[in-house]
């Protein structure tokens, strides 16, 4: 029995589980036999519905697809539901290029028959009839009781009835339970993120780009996969791509509460569908191991960010964050040395950037940068919520920053738990703000519909993208308007031009080398006696001429001044004064 053919935008969980709960009632007065149930999108949502499944035995979830127009974003989709423990049934399947190209697609035909096949997926193929359209088996005019030759098949007739002769009826059975999805072409499209900007470093405070310029990612965070899978998919992350103009997306895999230790083939469905489909579009992905324990699961952990790294550390487009917000854990003795071992089974792998948790939810980070994992291409966590953490949170991130690490504020939200107004446009424009001065990447909490401030869609918003204006929150409209105006990599450091103030006490006076870009400004700066003028470091013997910046402690202001190079690092350093001061 298939009790529903294909359902079109009906939601899974409201509308269509609840008919298929009650067919499958009725016919189970009567019969025991397999029931094969649509799913929704034209029967494509498999991995949903096996994430919220009909109850009942004997039960299976329609695949329908048209070779040449539904490719490996769907056997991944699949792949994604019978690792949830469902069974699939391709209960219709055609030959259809709806995308232009030739009319038969047999790379395409042999990848799904091979998936098929592996997968010991049933079939049934679309269509007996002589409807002049590509899907039929039949010329039109050609016989309505069999026995057709050769010149009654259309060219899919033939190949299609060619292969049923070949392996049709029983088979012996899969040879895998599941099918690891392939590794994308690891070409970046042109013009995307990834292209422009290859592997990523990080250099002191900064985060630099394969040609060694500053870079900063902006993006959004997927809510945990154990929750929210059916956001888990290519199509958002192209719409977040085209529409919202992300460079970056974090996906949060849930570890705990039904994730990842509970359902391990899941959830790694869930995390490489979304790290292909970045690869595909030319995206980074912050794979993101998440949860409040993570040192109580150690083993765990390295088992999972070994295999990821393994299978695409080499892709630039793959970053990893290994902690998601520890909690009171200590950093010195619980946090780093975690940090330290995962660290070290991605590095077996991957040179890849590495995102590491701080504690209080990840926002130490000036604790975590007085005591650092050791390593190259570390960077640390900041997270922070807009209207809860405000200018007390910014200056611990400027002192790690200070101290010469590099900050990700990997997980950042609109949520004003202290009450007042649910958006406070004055701290997102601070916070904004200080992110964009420091060069700070960051991703955005969350793409969800859960009804609570942070989430950016709408309870019941499509899982597929292409959101109107009415389907997202208040929070969602002002992260996508900030990001499609600034997402992206960024050129790095500003600076302004405006008058030199006079002296204040606690300024510094700071050497911007000869011939450097404006973002390496203020990587050395001289320290200057409270209340000299600037022309008091050439007197002193630390000549801070070239291009400098004269600091003002006392206030927000950062003001260029333009001057002739007089010396080098070398020669500054000699008077053991120079320390990092960082500044956009």
């Amino acid at each position: 029995f298939e009790t529903f053919n294909e359902p079109v935008r009906q939601g899974w969980s409201q509308v269509l589980k609840p008919y298929h709960t009650q067919m499958v009632s009725t016919i189970r007065q009567h019969s025991q036999n397999v029931i094969v149930m649509g799913t929704r999108t034209w029967s494509q949502e498999v991995d949903e519905a096996a994430s919220d499944p009909v109850q009942g035995d004997n039960l299976a979830y329609s695949l329908h697809f048209y070779v040449g127009t539904h490719k490996q974003d769907l056997r991944n989709k699949a792949a994604a539901a019978l690792s949830r423990g469902v069974c699939v049934f391709a209960s219709e399947w055609g030959i259809w290029n709806q995308g232009g190209g030739p009319a038969v697609d047999y790379g395409e035909v042999r990848a799904w028959n091979d998936f098929l096949a592996q997968e010991g997926i049933s079939s049934a193929n679309w269509a007996i009839n002589d409807k002049a359209e590509p899907a039929s088996a039949l010329k039109p005019g050609a016989s309505s009781h069999g026995s057709w030759s050769d010149g009654e098949l259309t060219e899919a007739g033939r190949l299609v009835r060619d292969d049923l002769r070949k392996g049709s009826g029983p088979t012996p059975g899969p040879t895998t339970t599941t099918t690891p999805a392939p590794i994308p072409d690891p070409v970046a499209p042109a013009g995307s993120p990834v292209a422009a900007h290859g592997h990523l470093r990080v250099s002191g405070s900064r985060l630099l780009d394969g040609a060694g310029q500053p870079v900063r990612l902006q993006g959004m965070s997927l809510f945990w996969s154990q929750w929210s899978g059916r956001f888990w998919n290519a199509d958002v992350l192209r719409w977040l791509r085209d529409d919202w103009k992300v460079s970056l997306v974090r996906a949060a895999m849930g570890v705990e509460a039904g994730g990842y230790l509970q359902n391990p083939e899941a959830e790694m469905a869930r995390v490489e569908t979304v790290v292909n489909a970045a690869v595909e579009l030319g995206l980074y992905v912050l794979v993101d191991w998440h949860e409040e324990n993570a040192e109580r699961h150690l083993a765990q952990a390295k088992g999972f960010f070994g295999k990821v790294a393994e299978k695409y550390g080499h892709l630039p487009n793959v970053l990893f964050e290994t902690f998601n917000e520890p909690v009171h854990q200590a950093w010195s003795w619980e946090i780093k040395p975690y940090h330290t071992q995962v660290v070290a089974t991605i590095r077996k792998h991957s040179p890849n950037l590495i995102v590491l948790g701080t504690r209080t939810w990840s926002q130490e980070v000036d604790e975590a940068a007085s005591d650092p994992v050791q390593g190259d291409n570390l960077a640390y966590s900041l997270h922070f919520y807009v209207g809860t953490h405000k200018q007390d949170l910014r200056n611990k991130a400027a002192a790690a920053l200070s101290r010469g690490v590099c900050v990700f504020a990997s997980e950042w939200g609109i949520w004003n738990q202290g009450g007042g107004p649910a958006v406070d446009y004055g701290e997102v424009r601070a916070w904004n703000d200080f992110l964009a001065q420091e060069g700070i990447s960051s991703a955005n909490w969350a793409i969800n519909d859960k009804a609570e401030p942070a989430s950016a869609l709408k309870p019941g918003a499509s899982s597929h993208g292409s959101w109107s204006d009415g389907e997202l929150t208040e929070a969602g409209r002002l992260v996508r308007d900030d990001l499609r105006k600034g997402s992206g990599p960024t050129p790095g450091l500003t600076t302004t031009t405006t008058a030199a103030p006079a002296p204040d006490a606690g300024g510094f006076c700071c050497w911007w080398p000869q011939n450097r870009p404006a973002e390496e400004v203020c990587r050395t700066c001289i320290s200057k006696t409270v209340g000299q003028p600037r022309e008091w470091c050439k007197g002193a013997g630390t000549w801070c001429g070239g291009d400098t910046v004269r600091i003002s402690s006392t206030a927000d202001t950062y003001v260029l001044s333009r001057g002739h190079p007089r010396t080098t690092l070398d020669r500054l350093a000699v008077f053991g004064v120079v320390f990092a001061f960082f500044l956009p």
